[in-house]
This record gives C-alpha cells, sequence and structure tokens, in this order.
C-alpha cells in the first residue's frame, strides 16, 4: 500500500512539474527562484537543503502561479501546503477552527453541578438568564465577572441575540446565518442560538432623563465629516430608540492622535455630561484604535474607571499593529527607504508592492494612507477639524505631523501600556471583544472580503506568522483579544468574518473606491451591535448598576501566572502575541527581487509549453489531483 501511495504521490508531482514545463539550469536555482517567489508574494519560504524529486516538482510548480494564487488561503491549513514535501515553502497555516476555539460548557464548568451549569447542560436557557441576572443583582461585581461560566452565558446569549437579530431582519435560518457569519465553527456549537430565545421586552424605557451613558471611541482615522456611529439609521440611532435610557455619546477624539489626549477628549465629554445628568453609571465601546483610547482613559482617570460597568472593543488594536510598526519604519528611513530595509515581515509586501520599481517614501505612504481610508482631497478636512496641527499638503507631511499617533499603533508601544498600566485597569469592570478575520482573501473573487485597498497591508499582517496568518486587513487575530491583565474577567466573542471595516462602518463612511458599497452586504453590521447591548440589558449589566464601583488591581500572582509574554495558548485555544516589547523589529537583508509589475497585487512569471503560457488553473488540477491522492492515503 506504501508503495501505491508513493508512487501515486510521485505521479502527481511529476503531472504538476510536466504543466509548468519550466527549463531551469539547476535544480538548485530553481527551488532557490520559488523561495524568491514565495517571498515577493509576502510569504516566508526557506530553501530546502536538497532540492529535487518531490521538493523540485513543488518549486517548479510554484514558479508557474501568481501571487493571487499563492496567497489566498484556500488550501493553506488543510490541503497542498500542508504536504511534508512542500511544507518548506512556508504556506502551511494552522487551521482557523483551531486558532478561533473557545472553551465549551464542559470547560468552564468542569464538573460543576451549581445551578447555572446545571441550566445550561440541561439547554434551560431562560432559567439560566434569569440566574445571571440575580447575581448581577446581589453579587460583587468583580467576583461576578470572574467567574468562567457567566462569561460563557454572556458570550452564548450575544450569539443567540444576533442570530434572532438577523433572523428577524433577513428571514434567514439559523444555521446559514452562523455559517456565513461564523465560518470557523459548526453552527452545531452553538445552541443555544438554536433554543429560538427572544428578547426580553423593551428594557428600562419609561424614564425622565437618561440613567445611563455609553461613549463610543471611533478609530485612528476620523471620517472627514466625523459622524461616525451617528448618522440617520446607524448605530447610535438605534441604540437610542430600542433603549432611550441609555445617552450615546461619541468621543471627538483625532485622527492619528496619541491615547493620552483622546482619553482627555473623554474626560471632558465625560464631565460636561457629569454637569447634565449627575455620575451615571459608564459604559465603553472602543473600535480599533478607539480601544486603546477607551483603555487608556480607563487607566489614567480611575474616578472614572470606577464608574465604568462594561467596555467592548470591536477588532481592536490594543496590542498594536504590525502595520504600524512598518509604517514608523517606512518614516524614519526617509530617502533610504528600501524593502530589505523593513521588518523581516514586511519584506515581501514590499517588494510585491514596489514591482520592479524602488519603492518611495511618498508612494508607500500613500498607499497606506488610502488603506486606512484617507484620500488626498481629505486632508485639509482633517487637519482642519483639529485645533492643534496645520493643514498638510501630502501624505508624508501629514504622518510627519502625527508620530505619537503613529507609535500607538505599533506593537511595542502596545505592550509598554500593558505593562505600565495594565495593572491599573478596573477589575469590576467587564470586558467583552470582538473579534474578526478574512476568510476568502482572494481580491478578485466577488465575495471576498479583502478590498484592493489594503492588500498591502493583509500582505503585511501574514507574513508575520505564516502558521497563524489571519488577520482582518489591519490588525492581526491574535491581537483582537485583550487577555493580559483583564484575561480573566474577558468575554471573548467567537471569529466573525469580515474585515477591519466592515462590522463598524457603513457605505456612506467609505468611499466605494476603497471598498466596495456591496462587500458591507457580508455583514449583519447593526444585529451585532444590538445584542452586545441586548444581553448587557438582559442581565443588568446595563441599567442595574451601583455607583460607584470599588477599584481592585488583579492579584499579581494570577497575573504572573499568565505570563508574561502571553506566548502560548490560552483559553480561545489560540496564540497570542509576545507582549515583553522584545518583537523582532530588527531589518533582515536580503537581496530584493525585481518582479515586473504595474499595479499591486499583479504579477509576472509562469512558464511556456510549447510556446503558450500555462495558467494558474491547469495547475491547481494537478495540485487538487495531488491533494486527492494523499488524502485517499491517509483514508
Amino acid at each position: 500500500m506504501r508503495r501505491k501511495f508513493d508512487f501515486a504521490l510521485g505521479l502527481g508531482f511529476s503531472l504538476l512539474a510536466l504543466v509548468s514545463g519550466c527549463a531551469q539550469t539547476s535544480n538548485g536555482s530553481v527551488c532557490s527562484q520559488a523561495a524568491a517567489k514565495i517571498n515577493s508574494c509576502g510569504g516566508n519560504a526557506q530553501v530546502p537543503a536538497s532540492c529535487d524529486g518531490d521538493s523540485l516538482s513543488a518549486a517548479q510548480q510554484v514558479l508557474g502561479l501568481e501571487c493571487d494564487d499563492l496567497n489566498t488561503q484556500q488550501g493553506k491549513s488543510d490541503g497542498f501546503w500542508c504536504l511534508p514535501v512542500v511544507s518548506w515553502l512556508g504556506k502551511c497555516a494552522t487551521p482557523l477552527s483551531d486558532v478561533a476555539k473557545m472553551p465549551a460548557l464542559t470547560d468552564v464548568c468542569n464538573g460543576s453541578t451549581d445551578s447555572l451549569c446545571a441550566a445550561l447542560t440541561a439547554s434551560v436557557y431562560s432559567t439560566a438568564r434569569d440566574l445571571v441576572s440575580a447575581r448581577v443583582k446581589s453579587e460583587d461585581r468583580t467576583t461576578l465577572v470572574a467567574d468562567p461560566v457567566v462569561r460563557y452565558y454572556l458570550r452564548e446569549r450575544v450569539v443567540s441575540l444576533f442570530a434572532y437579530n438577523v433572523g428577524q431582519s433577513s428571514g434567514l435560518a439559523v444555521d446559514d446565518i452562523l455559517k456565513n457569519q461564523y465560518p470557523a465553527y459548526d453552527p452545531s456549537v452553538f445552541s443555544m442560538a438554536h433554543a429560538g430565545l427572544t428578547p426580553t421586552a423593551a428594557i428600562s424605557s419609561a424614564c425622565t432623563k437618561p440613567t445611563e451613558a455609553l461613549f463610543l471611541f471611533p478609530g485612528v482615522i476620523r471620517n472627514s465629516d466625523r459622524q461616525e456611529f451617528a448618522r440617520p439609521g446607524e448605530q447610535m440611532e438605534a441604540l437610542n430608540k430600542a433603549l432611550p435610557c441609555l445617552r450615546t455619546v461619541r468621543v471627538e477624539s483625532g485622527s492619528f492622535v496619541e491615547p493620552s489626549k483622546n482619553a482627555a477628549q473623554a474626560k471632558k465629554q465625560i464631565d460636561a455630561l457629569d454637569a447634565e445628568l449627575g455620575p451615571i453609571p459608564l459604559h465603553f465601546l472602543g473600535y480599533s484604535q478607539g480601544s486603546t483610547n477607551a483603555l487608556t482613559t480607563l487607566a489614567t482617570y480611575p474616578e472614572l474607571a470606577a464608574r465604568v460597568a462594561s467596555v467592548i472593543t470591536m477588532n481592536s488594536a490594543a496590542h498594536g499593529s504590525e502595520v504600524g510598526d512598518t509604517m514608523l519604519k517606512v518614516i524614519d528611513l526617509s530617502s533610504k527607504l528600501d524593502c530589505s530595509n523593513l521588518p523581516a515581515f514586511a519584506q515581501g509586501a514590499c517588494k510585491k508592492f514596489a514591482g520592479t520599481a524602488l519603492p518611495t517614501q511618498d508612494n508607500v505612504l500613500s498607499a497606506m494612507a488610502t488603506a486606512f481610508g484617507m484620500t488626498l482631497d481629505q486632508l485639509k478636512t482633517f487637519t482642519e477639524a483639529e485645533d492643534d496641527v496645520q493643514p498638510a499638503t501630502n501624505f508624508s507631511q501629514f504622518f510627519f505631523q502625527h508620530l505619537d499617533g503613529i507609535s500607538s499603533l505599533t506593537t511595542p508601544t502596545a505592550a509598554a501600556f500593558w505593562a505600565s498600566s495594565g495593572l491599573s485597569l478596573p477589575q469590576h469592570t467587564l470586558y467583552m471583544s470582538f473579534r474578526s478575520a478574512i476568510v476568502d482573501d482572494k481580491v478578485s473573487d466577488p465575495n471576498s472580503d479583502l478590498p484592493a485597498s489594503n492588500e498591502l497591508f493583509y500582505d503585511i499582517l501574514t507574513g508575520v506568522d505564516s502558521k497563524v496568518p489571519y488577520n482582518d486587513m489591519q490588525v492581526r487575530l491574535v491581537n483582537q483579544s485583550l487577555n493580559a491583565s483583564v484575561a480573566d474577567r474577558e468575554v471573548m466573542l467567537p471569529v466573525a468574518v469580515g474585515n477591519h471595516w466592515l462590522w463598524e462602518l457603513t457605505p456612506a463612511a467609505v468611499p466605494n473606491s476603497l471598498m466596495a458599497t456591496t462587500m458591507f452586504s457580508h455583514a449583519h453590521r447593526d444585529e451585532m451591535f444590538m445584542a452586545f447591548y441586548q444581553t448587557l440589558a438582559e442581565t443588568g449589566i446595563l441599567f442595574g448598576n451601583p455607583q460607584p464601583q470599588p477599584l481592585t488591581t488583579p492579584d499579581l500572582g494570577e497575573v504572573a501566572d499568565l505570563g508574561s509574554d502571553l506566548g502560548g495558548a490560552n483559553l480561545d485555544g489560540g496564540v497570542h502575541p509576545d507582549l515583553s516589547g522584545n518583537a523582532d523589529l530588527s531589518p533582515v537583508t536580503t537581496p530584493v527581487v525585481n518582479t515586473p509589475s504595474s499595479t499591486y497585487g499583479a504579477s509576472s512569471g509562469g512558464c511556456d509549453f510549447g510556446g503558450a503560457p500555462i495558467s494558474g488553473s491547469a495547475i491547481l488540477l494537478a495540485i487538487a489531483l495531488t491533494a486527492i491522492i494523499s488524502r485517499r492515503r491517509r483514508v
């Protein structure tokens, strides 16, 4: 049987070699060229010690593929790229289902037979809801949010209310909703969502004035009209209608402004609200860098932190992003910019972007500005809205004026925040993190969640870790949860499908030239937003808060047990970032590989067979044959 498999596998790779039809001068050269091709497309290949047999055949077929085919997630985690003979190409990723794995009910109950575990195990979810609500009213909040069973209930309730809301608005079946929005999971794991437990009736709707307040922290780059969340039909209007006793306020932060200044702005607006309504309970929601701004507000103003009952983060940048690391390096290099001088993880993306030309600071920063959602026409609007910044005439000038804001997006600066301020974050507060990742990353695919404007950022992030490449095009998935000093009071929501803009912004906020308006239909943004606050209101975490909560800090021994670098597996089953500040950002000198390219994402290459170019689809057919043969052997 083994001989038959070896023969079949060899036949498969022989077909690959035949289809590629490349005439190479030496085997070693073929593998070197293949590794260079992978790396120029944002990969992390290592030339094998021996380039012959299957390794040679794999290298030959790589040379016939375009970057778009090489970089698509399809098959990275369970197909051709994970066969042992091609592992040197560095394209085999841990399946998203493994990275996104969450604790099951049996994990959090761990044999307990208390009433909440019993109700959840028996799928009596209305009883579980009542039990959690009763505990919110009677129990010390610090103890309550540290209970993993309570956090499990809240996680599942958000998903179930989301599915209910989408079903009401679209008529879709629960399984279809869960498959589309949470493709990393079998829909059956969300048993509460299948139970059809409807949301409670209107909560705390009878009030003469708002009794609690929600402050929303926008992302690092403000929309030109500065109306995030507040346009007609957007999230603030929906919340005000559903929860009239909740005052919603957007924090008027600046574009690429350091978090301490944004925190001061939040404090100013909270003080103004206090003058109107008194010191009512508070809730924070932060999107992207807004998550860092929200956490910085908590750490800087303990008198406010004592009043904050919940913090929800969406696509958080609170652990930084390697996009920020790369941008800061591009600015630092100035006229000396060369792909080989960038951090190793960004070199492949840089080469793919530059093609045959040498990258310049202006064109790289312009591409980065576009990926953040900025256009040159908007620069004047951005800078005029911020009193302390002089109008910029180009992106390089704008970014030089905002170095502190850019630095706040980097992973070392984020690590420094957690090391210096993480322990001062309130422990009575419930933290909830929404996370998403792009699953279909082929830009040419109409079902893709990756807009061409962000392909550069996406490639930078996938280059950080080929084993766990998943990201939302601006922040890696493993960086979107908070962990650290709030790990034992964080509700980590399941990983949804989608990019960095999809779940928070609207077509009115993102020009069609930067992301197709049709892409917004891939996610049910408003239904998710409502599910957050329906869940909190049902349980009394919203509209059931004593004032104020005593501030406590985490036990230092417990924090030490979490691991100072959080580099291992956590309760979500994933791998988490190195927070030690020792991340390797040093440039690695490698020869620049120039591949002809007229636009970003385009790549030349391929081989002729009898004078005719071989298409990527023909080679992928041979790949599929090889993968099928290997699967039959495993079965």
